[in-house]
């Protein structure tokens, strides 16, 4: 079974691509929030109806917000060449 990851990196990029060179807002859903992370400029965390997190990713995406979403022990990290934060279990 192949990968979808590429896929959605590649379709990730090019909405970003189009969004900057149209200054067009771009609304997506996306349930990964490390990719959410990296490629939105503001993300939306709503859970059950409610709003837990508002805001740049790498501002709003902590490990607390993280636990409050997810319910699970997880953890925000940052890597130098990557502008929001990636998400870790554990």
């Amino acid at each position: 079974m192949s990968s979808r990851l590429p896929y959605q990196i590649e379709i990730l990029r090019l909405v970003q691509a189009l969004n900057r060179a149209q200054g067009q807002t771009v609304i997506m859903v996306l349930h990964d929030i490390t990719l959410a992370s990296r490629y939105a400029d503001h993300v939306i965390g709503l859970k059950q109806g409610k709003l837990l997190f508002e805001g740049p990713p790498s501002d709003v995406v902590t490990q607390e917000s993280l636990f409050d979403f997810f319910d699970a022990p997880l953890r925000d990290t940052r890597i130098d060449a990557e502008p929001g934060p990636v998400v870790l279990s554990g």
